[in-house]
């Protein structure tokens, strides 16, 4: 979330309610956020932003397999002609998974 300023007399400082103190506060889970704007003159304002969960993404992928694959624990698998359906578990930066 980024706070654009007018008004006011330059420099400004922020607080936000996550300890972040500059203009883009990053890294924000899901919630509703604050941040306090004060300007040379010791002016204020507080104004808060609504962090929402972001669009879950989905689609179809049709893939042809070929005679073998390696997973993440290192042991290759040799593909048989079988036709199977399988998911895989795509862990995202927010602790939500797809």
């Amino acid at each position: 979330a980024t706070v654009s300023v007018t008004g006011g007399t330059a420099p400004y400082t922020y607080s936000w309610s996550n300890g972040s103190t500059i203009a883009t506060a990053t890294g924000l889970a899901v919630g509703i956020y604050t941040v306090t704007i004060t300007d040379a003159n010791a002016c204020t304002s507080v104004q808060s932003v609504t962090i929402t969960e972001p669009a879950i993404i989905t689609g179809t992928d049709v893939q042809t397999a070929c005679n073998s694959y390696t997973w993440i624990d290192n042991v290759t698998y040799t593909a048989s002609n079988n036709t199977a359906t399988h998911t895989i578990v795509n862990g995202a930066a927010n602790g939500c998974d797809s």
